[in-house]
């Protein structure tokens, strides 16, 4: 038990250090803007005629960094990151999806009728989708939920941690009630 403990910390604190070394700033610097880059972003809408490649999509100015990834198909991608930023991409382009949070929000998981589960820090859980938007539930916790899957948007399980260890890690599940 104490050594799986030890091994969640490790890794923990490398991906926040990761984090955190990458969104310092100075007061000298400016605020984030789009950034370009060295290769033109790809035109997702035109047909495909290239070689298949990992592909640029689109630059954004972004609270933070994006954390999980998750879609149906093509025209239905979610991400999902620091300071409670979601984004859409419908095929064409990335809409910011408001989540009424500011909570880092660490896993998204969905299902093909478009409902959509995100989790994150604080014992975060937003259920929604792209038309209505995303709502807060009460998940009765507070330690930082790293992970969400489900067979069905009423059969769902979530794990995480306190990041300072003050907590036990937690497994949650729904089951619709």
């Amino acid at each position: 038990m104490r050594l799986c403990q030890l091994q969640c910390l490790c890794l923990f604190l490398l991906i926040f250090s990761v984090c955190v070394s990458c969104s310092k700033t100075t007061s000298d610097t400016p605020p984030v803007e789009d950034t370009v880059l060295d290769t033109q972003p790809a035109d997702v809408c035109a047909s495909a005629t290239a070689p298949v490649e990992w592909q640029v999509l689109k630059t954004c100015n972004m609270k933070g960094q994006f954390l999980s990834v998750w879609g149906t198909g093509p025209s239905d991608v979610w991400v999902v990151g620091a300071k409670g930023e979601i984004r859409h991409f419908d095929g064409c382009e990335w809409q910011t999806v408001d989540s009424g949070t500011n909570a880092d929000l660490w896993w998204a998981t969905g299902f093909e009728d478009g409902s959509v589960i995100i989790v994150g820090s604080e014992g975060t859980i937003l259920r929604g989708d792209k038309s209505s938007g995303f709502t807060p539930q009460a998940s009765g916790v507070d330690v930082t939920l790293y992970g969400v899957w489900g067979v069905s948007p009423d059969k769902l399980w979530t794990v995480g941690f306190s990041p300072n260890n003050a907590v036990p890690g937690v497994i949650l599940h729904w089951d619709g009630q």
